[in-house]
């Protein structure tokens, strides 16, 4: 049963039935990091909510030496909403007070003590650190919403924006396909040339060499104020983001690449589509790793450990691409 005038979360569990269990927020303290996993505006299912789950579960089974997804589990919370449904049953997006709802029980209590008096700034961001998005479609710009009210919060409660700025550079998010490229926190973004729902801008540019020009992947460091390969400023943005273009998935998908099974890998972490999806699937689940891994570490630590910089993933991004091109000539050979 679907929760239509709220939004219902839940946890990605094993031991449940569909491996789905609900979470009331009021009651989650977590005790280990965790992935946020918001999918577009069809996400008014658990069902729904629980596939984007499973999807970041054999992601990150990357993390660890053996694949096995218990020890993701121990090391790892991956949750979920289900948006309120609106006019349209098929559709649903967070009302302002969901969004409270996550702030408050969330995000607040992970950087506040037992009197609920702020954390010192260092120790704040170790927690914090411990919070990865994975967004798709709407999910990005529900979660721009979550985190632009966490920083209006904090601002409430007394802390400057450059104390602000330093705690958001804490944690991270992967978005694919987003509505909006606009971002409070530091992201990765993923988008397809034939994602025919919200690239014809990209597509229609003949002033962009990129966009006209590109075949395969293409790694951006796009800086604050950019103008981004869409034609739309991120104006919004208070950091710079790392841009994952791809002129097309796979040539086994036919039709609308606004899709997220493109991206799945399989248990054995085989991925579902050839092509440029294995590609980036990969280099998704690489940025994801670092991300948790960092969130991981900081858990261990008594000291806050900063996340790597944009320059350092970028690198590693693109000797992610370099090897699968490189292989995928060698098959030809």
């Amino acid at each position: 049963m679907t929760i239509t005038n709220e939004a219902t979360w839940g946890m990605r569990d094993l031991n449940a039935e569909h491996r789905w269990k609900r979470l009331n927020l009021n009651e989650y303290s977590p005790n280990k990091p965790i992935v946020v996993c918001l999918g577009g505006n069809g996400t008014v299912t658990e069902s729904s909510a629980n596939g984007l789950c499973k999807l970041v579960e054999n992601y990150l089974q990357l993390l660890f030496k053996e694949k096995d997804n218990n020890q993701v589990f121990d090391n790892v919370d991956i949750i979920s909403a289900v948006y309120p449904k609106g006019e349209n049953p098929n559709n649903g997006e967070f009302s302002q007070e969901d969004i409270n709802n996550f702030v408050d029980n969330v995000l607040l209590k992970l950087i506040q003590d037992e009197n609920d008096e702020l954390l010192p700034l260092n120790e704040a961001c170790r927690r914090l650190s411990q919070v990865t998005f994975f967004t798709f479609c709407l999910g990005h710009l529900e979660a721009d919403k979550i985190m632009k009210t966490f920083y209006n919060e904090l601002r409430l409660l007394g802390l400057s924006s450059q104390e602000c700025n330093i705690l958001m550079l804490s944690t991270f998010e992967i978005s694919f396909a987003p509505l909006i490229y606009s971002s409070i926190i530091p992201v990765l973004f993923i988008d397809s040339k034939h994602d025919e729902l919200l690239n014809s801008e990209w597509k229609n540019n003949e002033a962009n060499n990129l966009a006209e020009n590109l075949e395969g992947v293409a790694v951006l460091h796009e800086k604050y104020g950019d103008q981004l390969l869409s034609g739309v400023a991120s104006s919004e943005a208070i950091f710079d983001a790392i841009h994952i273009y791809v002129s097309k998935l796979s040539e086994n998908f036919k039709g609308d690449e606004h899709n997220l099974l493109l991206l799945f890998r399989d248990s054995q972490w085989n991925a579902k589509y050839e092509g440029f999806a294995d590609c980036v699937s990969q280099m998704i689940a690489w940025i994801l790793c670092r991300s948790v891994e960092n969130g991981i570490d900081n858990k261990k630590s008594k000291k806050f450990i900063p996340k790597k910089t944009l320059e350092e993933l970028i690198q590693e991004l693109e000797s992610i691409k370099n090897d699968f091109v490189s292989e995928q000539l060698m098959s030809k050979e």
